[in-house]
């Protein structure tokens, strides 16, 4: 309102101007014209103060409310008294009666939505439009001035419940909004410290490395020259307990070092290494690598590596890690049965498929299958073991090579691992 003050300014005298020099409304209806004349001139005051205190919505709220409050009511009755001049002057007959009654009823009915966050400015508004035309339907009398009349009651009665329903459907969407924003800001804030925490947790594994591997290294080493000892002195019998000893250190080893990667991964601090290196040779040395495992569930290790595989520019460690746990995974999970490791090169991308005939995974169990520290069902994790990382690490280091891990799998008849991997590093194409 502030804004639009100034162009009203000039526009409401003009206005008065006009009607006292080309109409004898002020001998006809002087009281009228002088009721809109003195609210013209108190508008185009109350107006300009308006304008030239802006900031008195700041810095004075209160006072800025009465003040608008006064300045809508003005307007309503100048429009309100106009309104009624004309109804006076021309009847019911005319085009400019019918102009102006459309003129009014949108003046009063745009109002409702224009001040629905204040209830008492908007009835305001609409009761000083429409309060002069009723009294003027009631001093032309008669059956039609007094129908005329009721018919306006009416309608002024219909705005106000309608300017009550508008008023509180806007500050229920005030309220809406404001419990969104409070919900959403909680939100973002449990958001923030589930991140700090995950990447204090993660810094924290990553950082001790060092301090979780030694320890083990040096049970595992000692367990190992101990045996070697024993072994040469003829005293195979005590070897027993020191193996388990050994692999049971091996096994808590490879529980850290996931955990460790995971961490690693999820700090940012996993650095990739690329090497020139080629395909073949890689494969050859998973499956060589895995082949205790095959053969402990009686499986047997089928290798097909195209021949146009070729050489890949890429980190070594990384790939042999993800088909390590591929093919280990399905050594496991597999009993009596084949795993079959397939190697292509298409597109300048080389493509490793892992599949087994073993127990295969249900749609809920492939649902929740790369999470990390989860495994298909509880069931699993009894039966086979593991820390349910070694999927989710393999996928987040083909994702870190460029790449991608996907799988298929039918419960009962076993799974396929699709890794697919860049034949050179992203970051140096040129």
């Amino acid at each position: 309102m502030a804004v639009r003050s100034l162009p009203a300014v000039a526009v409401y005298p003009l206005f008065l101007a006009a009607m006292y020099l080309s109409s004898d409304y002020s001998h006809r209806f002087p009281g009228i014209i002088n009721a809109v004349a003195a609210g013209t001139t108190v508008l185009s005051l109350l107006r300009l103060r308006l304008w030239r205190n802006a900031a008195m919505r700041e810095s004075d709220p209160r006072r800025w409310i009465v003040w608008t409050r006064v300045c809508v009511a003005s307007t309503g009755v100048v429009w309100g008294l106009f309104f009624a001049l004309t109804i006076l002057e021309y009847g019911y007959s005319g085009w400019p009666t019918s102009l102006m009654l459309v003129t009014m009823s949108g003046a009063a009915a745009g109002s409702v939505p224009t001040y629905a966050a204040d209830l008492r400015l908007g009835c305001l508004y609409i009761g000083t439009v429409l309060a002069p035309p009723v009294l003027a339907h009631l001093m032309i009398g008669g059956a039609q001035g007094y129908a005329m009349a009721f018919v306006f009651v009416v309608y002024l009665a219909y705005l106000f419940k309608q300017a009550r329903e508008s008023h509180a459907a806007f500050w229920k969407t005030i309220g809406d909004n404001a419990l969104l924003q409070a919900k959403a800001e909680e939100l973002e804030v449990a958001r923030n410290l589930a991140e700090e925490a995950s990447r204090a947790k993660s810094a924290f594994f990553a950082n001790m490395s060092h301090e979780l591997r030694t320890p083990l290294n040096s049970v595992i080493g000692y367990s190992e020259m101990i045996i070697e000892d024993l072994d040469a002195i003829g005293q195979l019998r005590m070897t027993d307990d020191l193996l388990k000893i050994r692999n049971a250190g091996k096994h808590q080893l490879q529980l850290i070092n996931d955990i460790l990667d995971i961490s690693k991964i999820e700090a940012g601090k996993m650095s990739v290494y690329t090497e020139r290196f080629s395909v073949a040779p890689l494969v050859d040395e998973v499956t060589a690598a895995t082949q205790i495992a095959a053969q402990r569930n009686g499986n047997r290790i089928s290798v097909a590596v195209a021949g146009d595989c070729g050489e890949m520019d890429t980190d070594m460690t990384k790939t042999r890690q993800i088909l390590l746990n591929l093919v280990s995974n399905a050594c496991k999970f597999t009993q009596d049965g084949e795993v079959t490791v397939n190697a292509l090169m298409k597109d300048g991308e080389v493509e490793f498929t892992v599949s087994d005939t073993g127990i295969g995974m249900t749609p809920e169990q492939l649902s929740r299958l790369f999470q990390p520290f989860t495994q298909a069902d509880s069931s699993t994790t009894r039966k086979y073991g593991g820390s349910g990382l070694g999927l989710a690490i393999s996928r987040r280091l083909a994702e870190m090579l460029g790449g991608s891990l996907t799988v298929t799998s039918e419960a009962g008849k076993g799974s396929t691992f699709r890794v697919v991997l860049p034949a050179t590093l992203p970051e140096l194409r040129t």
